[in-house]
């Protein structure tokens, strides 16, 4: 029959023919469906990817085989490639720093240029200062035409977001738009650390404060070879904290009563002596010292003040043994906290090991601190009043 009207409606997939008459005798229609297809790509090792950065939804897995526990991921974050390996299915997968894995796909993940290290990319939240004049943009691609007004060198703007350009370079998201994260162009701001206080209201401590506050003796390492290398009931290198004491010797020097220590060791020695102007370390304190009984030498790093005559020479020294406690603590991984009956804590005089762990019977350095404070201060001084002084160098370390 005669064909009156042939409309073809192309759809996605296929053609439609519609026919409209009053009959049909043949037709033949030739549709192509037209297809797409999103192929996806992987990371080979020739492709060199040290840090990645996360350009759609994806998750992260405990095990290669991208079984157990997966989490998701945020776009636009990154991390750090430590090797790229196939499954068991074949599949390419990235294992990251972190310890996890993710499929190495190009559609979901964007390899982060060669040169990050000229690049501040890792700094959200943190402020930069502008070294040169830059330019504002709307978006990471950095058109010239879009750009904004440029800012003015030493201008500071907070980061709010890391996000990256299709080839890897990342943008500084900041008020108003995007800016360039090259180091030759922008600068981290450090903000000053607060002003370290000692938290006290004793008279003593105020002066210290006011006058040799992080004015400290440095730490003069002496060590004497003929010293015995005992190890702490822990181990070598593992004191759990410090005992004070004090020499009671009102006529001697430092350097007189460490000769005096090397020539009778065998009776006693400690490890260090502290006086206004000097901190002089004499045995390792890997090893324990012989100055507080076996309970005290098996557990603490130990000093000698030697006394000092007057106000400020005091001061200067109780600021110098602060600091060397600190130091101690710090140095072996331990806060400082003061002795108890129970035996914990770090700041220990040599009454406190006396009374709550015994094998002594010493009472320095009250008596020296407590005629001094008086003399000068007209207070008192104790090891409660000693700890803040500790404390605030301690937080300055």
């Amino acid at each position: 029959m005669k064909i009156k009207l042939v409309h073809i409606i192309k759809a996605s997939l296929a053609s439609v023919v519609i026919i409209s008459g009053l009959g049909i005798s043949s037709i033949a229609t030739n549709v192509h469906a037209a297809t797409t297809t999103n192929k996806v790509t992987y990371f080979k090792a020739k492709n060199k990817v040290k840090y990645v950065f996360v350009k759609s939804a994806t998750k992260t897995y405990k095990d290669v085989n991208l079984k157990k526990k997966p989490t998701k991921i945020k776009i636009n974050s990154y991390y750090k490639v430590k090797s790229l390996k196939k499954n068991k299915k074949g599949t390419m997968v990235f294992r990251l720093s972190n310890g996890k894995y993710v499929v190495a796909k190009k559609n979901t993940l964007g390899k982060v240029t060669t040169n990050i290290a000229k690049y501040l990319f890792d700094k959200k939240g943190s402020t930069v200062q502008l070294t040169k004049k830059l330019y504002v943009y709307p978006d990471v691609k950095f058109v010239k035409a879009t750009r904004l007004s440029p800012l003015p060198v030493d201008t500071q703007l907070k980061i709010t977001a890391v996000d990256w350009t299709t080839s890897g370079y990342p943008r500084l998201k900041v008020k108003g738009g995007y800016i360039s994260s090259a180091k030759t162009a922008v600068k981290l701001v450090v903000p000053p650390k607060p002003a370290v206080v000692i938290n006290s209201t004793n008279a003593i401590n105020q002066y210290i404060q006011q006058n040799y506050f992080k004015k400290n003796a440095p730490i003069s390492s002496k060590i004497w070879s003929k010293f015995p290398k005992n190890k702490y009931r822990k181990g070598a290198g593992k004191p759990e904290g410090v005992v004070v004491h004090e020499t009671a010797n009102p006529n001697s020097t430092i350097n007189n009563e460490i000769s005096y220590m090397k020539s009778h060791y065998q009776n006693a020695f400690v490890h260090t002596f502290v006086d206004n102007n000097n901190i002089i370390n004499i045995a390792n304190t890997k090893y324990l010292a012989w100055g507080s009984g076996y309970q005290g030498n098996q557990r603490f790093v130990q000093f000698e003040q030697v006394r000092v005559h007057s106000k400020d020479a005091f001061a200067q020294e109780i600021n110098n043994a602060a600091y060397y406690t600190a130091y101690i603590l710090k140095q072996y991984g331990l806060k400082p906290s003061l002795a108890t009956s129970k035996g914990s804590g770090t700041v220990w005089s040599h009454h406190d090991v006396s009374k709550w762990l015994g094998g002594t019977d010493h009472t320095d350095p009250d008596d020296y601190w407590k005629q001094s404070a008086k003399t000068w201060y007209s207070t008192t001084y104790t090891m409660s009043d000693f700890l803040p002084v500790v404390q605030a160098y301690y937080n300055s370390l």
